[in-house]
Parts: C-alpha cells; sequence; structure tokens
C-alpha cells in the first residue's frame, strides 16, 4: 500500500533547501481562484459600459439618429400639408378658365368641343358637317360648335390661320367667334351659319369686302358644297348686294337665283355667314333677344 505520507521528490528538495517552491499549474490555479470576485467585477463593468455606450448610439441627440429624426419630421410636415392643399391642387387642376372666344355670342341650346388640332383644313369642314348633321338639339334650337386644339378653344384669328384663308381680320374683327347650326322646324334640314364681331360697320365692311374673291372658296366645305363642274362658277362669280331678313347684305347667288352663300350685317358689331335666310334670321332673333336681357 503506498504510503500517502510520502513526499514527492521535489517538494523533498525543496523542504531539504528550507524552501518551498510551487508549480506553474498551482500558481494559476491559485491566482485563479484568488481573482475570481475581481474578474467578474470587471466584467459586469466592461458590460456596462457597453450597454451605456448602446444608449448613446440610440439616443436622439446622437449625430446620426438625430439627422433621422429630423428627416423623418420633415416627410411628415411635407405629407400633412399636401393632404391640407390636395382639394384646392385639385380643384384648380380640374378647373380650366373658360377662354374669352368659347363665351357665348347668342344664347345657345347647348355646345360642343370639337378637336381639330391635328386635322387640315379639308378634314376640319367635314368635321363640322359631320357634327351638325349629327346635332341631337331640339327643333328650332341652335347648337354652339367650338373648334379647339386639345382643351384651348381657337380663337378668330387661329381658325383662319388653320384654313390659310386669305382673309386679314387685323384689329377689326374680334378674336370670338361662333360656329352654330341650327335645327329647323322642318324634319331633315339643319343648316350651318358663322357669327363673327367686328369693331363697328364702317371698319368690318370694306374688309369682309376684300374677303369676297376668296370666300367661298375658303368656306364652302363647311356649308356642305363641293367644288365641281356645276359649282366651280361660284369660284369667280360675284357677290351683289341684296337684303337678308330685311339687313343688308352681300350675296353669292347661285344659278338657280337662290343664295349660294352670304354674310349679313345684323347690327353695327355682328356679321352672320350663311347659306340659309331662315338660319340668319334665326341668329337674328337670338341677338335680338341677348340685347334686351341686358
Amino acid at each position: 500500500m503506498p504510503n500517502e505520507n510520502k513526499i514527492e521528490p521535489e517538494k523533498q528538495m525543496n523542504l531539504d533547501s528550507g524552501k518551498i517552491l510551487e508549480t506553474y499549474a498551482e500558481d494559476m490555479a491559485r491566482a485563479i481562484a484568488g481573482n475570481t470576485e475581481e474578474g467578474l467585477i470587471k466584467k459586469i463593468i466592461h458590460e456596462e459600459e457597453e450597454k451605456e455606450s448602446l444608449k448613446k448610439g440610440s439616443s436622439p441627440v446622437a449625430r446620426r439618429n438625430r439627422f433621422f429624426l429630423y428627416l423623418g419630421g420633415s416627410l411628415m410636415a411635407a405629407a400633412a400639408l399636401v393632404i391640407v392643399l390636395l382639394p384646392a391642387l385639385r380643384t384648380r387642376i380640374s378647373t380650366l378658365p373658360v377662354p374669352e372666344a368659347a363665351a357665348p355670342l347668342i344664347f345657345l341650346d347647348q355646345s360642343s368641343l370639337l378637336d381639330v388640332a391635328s386635322l387640315r383644313k379639308e378634314e376640319i369642314a367635314a368635321e363640322v358637317v359631320a357634327k351638325a348633321e349629327a346635332t341631337e338639339v331640339k327643333r328650332d334650337g341652335i347648337e354652339g360648335i367650338y373648334l379647339s386644339a386639345g382643351e384651348r378653344v381657337l380663337t378668330l384669328r387661329e381658325f383662319l390661320g388653320v384654313l390659310e384663308a386669305s382673309l386679314i381680320p387685323d384689329n377689326t374683327l374680334r378674336d370670338e367667334f361662333l360656329i352654330g347650326v341650327w335645327n329647323s322646324a322642318d324634319p331633315g334640314e339643319k343648316n350651318l351659319f358663322f357669327l363673327f364681331k367686328s369693331s363697328s360697320f364702317e371698319s368690318a365692311f370694306p374688309v369682309l369686302r376684300a374677303w369676297e374673291p376668296k370666300m367661298f372658296s375658303d368656306l364652302h366645305g363647311f356649308f356642305g358644297l363641293s367644288i365641281n363642274a356645276e359649282t366651280n362658277y361660284l369660284l369667280t362669280k360675284d357677290f351683289k348686294d341684296g337684303i337678308i331678313q330685311n339687313k343688308n347684305a352681300r350675296v353669292l347667288y347661285g344659278q338657280d337665283g337662290l343664295p349660294a352663300l352670304f354674310y349679313v350685317f345684323a347690327d353695327d358689331n355682328s356679321v352672320i355667314i350663311a347659306d340659309s335666310p331662315a338660319a340668319a334670321g334665326k341668329v337674328l332673333e337670338r341677338l335680338r333677344a341677348g340685347k334686351v336681357k341686358k
């Protein structure tokens, strides 16, 4: 049986010299055992320092987080502003000002808009004729047909420019004008007319008189008249003085003795161009009624 009290040679040698030396393993074991509490405290302090550092990093006073905080606040303020202003913006976008040229010159039973932005002059006339023939305005009623480029109503000068017309309106004829169709009381009879506004009879008459040689050429398509062997004589025939609805007029007569085209001075500021005296009479009625209401 081993002797439990036996001293190992290494320790015996140390005892003989009067000194007890410890091995490296024993020294490390005692250091660890003696410093366990101190190491734990240091670990706790270190963990608390890391937590504090994280708190500082996530604090609103941190530069990076402060930037994101301000950015988020700005976006929220902008969103609130848009919500407040959205109804007003919608109203402004969807409500377009009515051009002066589109204001009714006479009472209209109904009106329509015809976009001619991409059409040639011959196509514009054909579209207007088709629109007039398809009108659903009541009997003895008038529909106003406004020509537009998109949502913008054409002025008289723009209209004449598209037609490449020879009429030069300068300041005599105003920008507002009307293309209208009168649905006669007689079934199937629909008559087109133009209504121009002038500064005065004295200034408008010479301008329109100068237009006479080309008026039929510029406007015949709007009245459904084609140039052929039977009608080409109207291109060179002169207008004559005449009376339409008891008003002074200049008339281009056909071979049948009936007006093929005419313009009549309804008053000092209104000129009607038409091919039907009855249609001109209806426009005169509306003009007189408008003056009485004013």
